[in-house]
């Protein structure tokens, strides 16, 4: 029963060290008002980049591509 109980206590000594570690990186997280303000313009920002992408993909889809050698090839005649 002894021996039970020593690696009982031993085992939950060792969870106890394991867990120290975790719970002192989870104390004192609470977002202040300045951070939660600047995630709110970040997410904001990021939402208009991601928008501004895709009205730039749209556009260069419907849009005819153009050789910008054209004018010193000769055009389109000129391709062999």
């Amino acid at each position: 029963m002894v021996g039970v109980m020593r690696k009982l206590v031993i085992g939950l000594i060792g969870l106890s060290i394991l867990a120290l570690p975790a719970q002192a990186q989870r104390r004192g997280k609470e977002a202040s008002p300045d951070e939660i303000q600047k995630q709110r313009e970040a997410a904001d920002l990021d939402q208009k980049y991601k928008a501004a992408l895709q009205h730039t993909k749209s556009d260069a889809a419907t849009a005819p591509r153009k050789d910008p050698w054209a004018d010193i090839r000769g055009g389109a005649s000129s391709k062999p």
